[in-house]
């Protein structure tokens, strides 16, 4: 039998990890949610019913009661109508009032319905975990746009939610550059065809509220680096603590398959759990959470980042090779001890495999959490201006897991650190004819399957500067066609490859002679260095020089 001995590099660096598709669902209980509805002269007294009547079935369908979800509405145009629903627990005050509205028939002041929103949820809202929600519902762009985005900036800044359910109508005057810019977010904007449909879509705005984790049976291995320096003070600290908890809501850890553990840093850092303590006990999880003391100090990523990769990832400490390593980390602060040891030892943690999703809390400066955080950063890093907007990013997080279970799963881009890879490539007659006889003439395969390993490192989304590649060519003699030393040696890798096989040699494979070829050493010793050898099994038959080749 034919075969190929072909030694991966890549998945040294980069792991896939495919899982079972199981979506599960959770909502929190307890929710503050506003709806503002739009009575402006361009729906319609028929339409402007048919949108009350769907804004009080959501409302009815909600589960209101005092330790629920509580809801208020607000219906606005020349001004914000009266009456105002205030934010209530009873769901039959609540509908009676929304079903007793009169259509104002006149502007789209959703600047004032925003205005009235904050307000309301300043003076009723419950704070804390309680997530504060406001669905604006909309017909037509606003009467004074301006306004409109300042006062959405500020609900966001203050930690709302905002989304915006637009109705596009006969005259389809919506917005929808100016619905994305009062959203929260891009998926945080819904639009629905007329009011007939408005219902369902309302209904799909609360359900986004839910956060769904598509890969039910996903097994995860997460790690929370939590900031105690004296930046974040113990009231913030407190804040970042609740954060965790309501982050890990949403996990599912009673079913056992993501496993937590937490860790602090501040001069130093400091195991508070490995990810072995609380399997499937989401209650003991959360009070180990609740427990954990503010200690204060400075901000030592670099010494935090080592001690994650090299303590917190053991299997002693409930690693699992099967499963992905998530970091979470957590940070008020810039970087104030063995600065500059900090790029080195993220960019070791990422080298290992390592995920690490950055959150940046008011931080003057993005230039240490994007040393840290893994490579593509619009998709792993994300800042708020404060702590009450932690909650924001919950989903997107969680959206972000569910690229777990892909199926197939995707060759991901990878951030590999300083890395040299060689490739010796057998080029003689009897790996031309193998390839011929089995795949296609021109070793069309053997290039296919090498340039799809090299465009993991030229991958666009991913910066690798710290990657070189050389590559070896044989048959009887070898030559060396690019060199790691050289400039640009991946793409000139890239090209190389293209172009195989470059000569045809006669005879056998001289793999020993060709390994000889590797003369560059690393450019530093603690560099990552591999050789992947693609050649025919007969070639190992001088299987001493190979060895020898190899040990040197």
């Amino acid at each position: 039998m034919r075969t190929s001995t072909i030694i991966l590099v890549l998945a040294l660096s980069c792991q896939v990890y495919a899982q079972t598709s199981l979506t599960l669902t959770r909502c929190r209980n307890a929710l503050d949610l506003i709806i503002a509805v739009d009575g402006s002269n361009s729906m319609g007294e028929p339409n402007f019913r048919l949108q009350v009547t769907s804004v009080s079935n959501v409302v009815n369908a909600l589960d209101v009661s005092q330790n629920n979800v509580h809801v208020g509405a607000i219906l606005y145009s020349q001004e914000v109508e009266a009456p105002i629903i205030p934010m209530t627990s009873n769901k039959t005050q609540a509908v009676q009032g929304i079903l007793g509205w009169r259509y104002p028939d006149q502007e789209t002041r959703t600047d004032l319905a925003i205005e009235v929103a904050i307000d309301m949820f300043q003076m009723d809202g419950r704070g804390g975990n309680v997530p504060q929600v406001l669905i604006i519902a909309t017909d037509g762009a606003s009467t004074i746009p301006a306004r409109t985005l300042a006062v959405a900036d500020e609900a966001k800044r203050r930690g709302i939610q905002v989304y915006v359910v637009g109705v596009a109508g006969a005259r389809n005057e919506i917005d929808l550059n100016e619905m994305q810019a009062v959203a929260s977010s891009p998926d945080k904007v819904l639009v629905t065809p007329d009011f007939q449909t408005l219902e369902s879509t309302l209904r799909n705005a609360a359900e986004q509220i839910c956060i769904s984790l598509e890969c039910g049976q996903a097994q995860i291995d997460m790690v929370f680096m939590l900031d105690t320096s004296t930046n974040v003070g113990p009231a913030g600290f407190q804040q970042l603590k609740d954060f965790i908890i309501e982050f890990l809501f949403f996990a599912h850890i009673h079913v056992g398959n993501i496993r937590v553990g937490l860790m602090t840093f501040g001069d130093s850092p400091m195991m508070h759990f490995n990810m072995l303590t609380y399997i499937g006990n989401e209650q003991g999880l959360n009070q180990a959470i609740s427990a954990i003391p503010y200690r204060g100090g400075g901000t030592n990523m670099a010494a935090a980042f080592q001690f994650v990769r090299e303590q917190m990832y053991t299997v002693a400490n409930g690693d699992r090779q099967a499963a992905p390593d998530v970091v979470i980390f957590v940070s008020g602060s810039m970087a104030n001890i063995n600065t500059a040891q900090t790029q080195q030892e993220a960019e070791a943690t990422r080298a290992a495999g390592i995920q690490v999703y950055g959150l940046g809390v008011n931080l003057p400066s993005m230039q240490d959490l994007d040393l840290v955080t893994s490579r593509p950063l619009q998709d792993n890093r994300f800042t708020v201006a404060n702590l009450a907007q932690l909650q924001t990013i919950i989903q997107p997080i969680y959206s972000n897991f569910n690229r777990f279970c892909a199926d197939p799963p995707p060759v991901p881009a990878c951030y590999m650190g300083q890395t040299d890879i060689w490739y010796v490539v057998d080029i003689s007659i009897t790996a031309e004819r193998l390839s011929r006889f089995d795949f296609t003439n021109d070793f069309a395969q053997l290039k296919n399957g090498l340039i799809q390993q090299i465009n993991i490192v030229l991958d666009p989304s991913v910066s690798n500067p710290g990657v070189r590649m050389g590559l070896v060519s044989y048959s009887d003699q070898s030559q060396r066609v690019v060199s790691t030393a050289d400039l640009s040696s991946v793409s000139r890798t890239a090209q190389a490859v293209n172009a195989i096989p470059g000569f045809i040699g006669v005879g056998g494979s001289n793999i020993a002679q060709a390994l000889q070829q590797i003369t560059e050493p690393p450019q530093q010793s603690q560099w990552n260095s591999y050789v992947a050898m693609v050649t025919p099994q007969s070639a190992f038959l001088n299987l001493q020089a190979v060895q020898a080749e190899l040990s040197r």
